[in-house]
């Protein structure tokens, strides 16, 4: 218990001495902690850059799928049976944007929330991708759906649950 409360202690002084590995590191394990549903993927990465004091997050969002197809479903008595009503698929793209915008959002606020960090992030830069087919090629590749950069400043003055996440 010792070395890691040691470890513990030796990472947040390189974190406040804005060691971009522990700084890295850091915002890393902080992002970790973020919850979502089952399912959802989680993985990021994070670089800091010290002269301008800005935390970059490549963030892998999920595919479209992550949207259920089914807007209702209906009991049908005479069948005994259960029809799926489908989501059109304007509503289908607008709740996947509304999803992007909403990670992104989070994730910033994330790394704004850490209140020691004051003097080491101004500014944190959410870079949102995802996995795709290239369909001229049938190739496997990322597409870079979001890049949203946000300062401290500009971001402490957003009321988060007023706020319309496309419109931010």
């Amino acid at each position: 218990a010792g070395d890691d409360k040691a470890a513990v202690d030796e990472l947040e002084r390189s974190v406040r001495a804005a060691v971009p590995d522990a700084v890295e590191e850091f915002f890393g394990q902080v992002l970790a902690l973020s919850e979502y549903p089952s399912g959802f993927p989680h993985e990021f990465q994070v670089a800091y850059r010290p002269e301008p004091r800005e935390l970059v997050i490549e963030y892998r969002l999920p595919p479209v799928e992550v949207i259920p197809t089914a807007r209702d479903f209906r009991y049908i008595k005479t069948r005994r049976d259960i029809d799926e009503l489908p989501r059109p698929v304007k509503e289908t793209k607008e709740l996947y944007a509304s999803v992007i915008h909403q990670v992104a959002l989070r994730t910033m606020w994330e790394c704004f929330a850490v209140t020691f960090a004051e003097d080491i992030v101004d500014t944190v830069v959410f870079n949102g991708i995802v996995p795709a087919t290239n369909r001229a090629t049938g190739q496997a590749e990322e597409l870079h759906l979001i890049s949203a950069p946000a300062s401290r400043n500009d971001f402490s003055g957003l009321v988060l649950d007023q706020l319309d996440p496309a419109a931010c």
